[in-house]
């Protein structure tokens, strides 16, 4: 995702569910820095993936957090 639509590390890092719109296949972008915000339309592919990973983490705690992806503490 961050090559596909040129995202920062920041802006994908705080991506938010409610910036994914499933019925329509869109993502809706925040832009940092002063940049425009846009909507992307999201292949059926990396759709699939983002639904299984919404649906993997639903079963951890911490799913009530409204970001896409977890933060991992250590990692880096």
């Amino acid at each position: 995702m961050l090559y596909l639509y040129g995202l920062r590390e920041s802006e994908l890092c705080n991506l938010k569910l409610e910036q994914l719109d499933f019925d329509q296949a869109i993502l809706h972008l925040k832009r940092l820095k002063g940049s425009n915000s846009f909507s992307h339309p999201i292949a059926g592919d990396e759709l699939r993936l983002i639904r299984r990973y919404i649906r993997s983490k639903t079963t951890k705690q911490g799913s009530h957090l409204p970001w896409l992806w977890e933060k991992f503490e250590g990692l880096w």
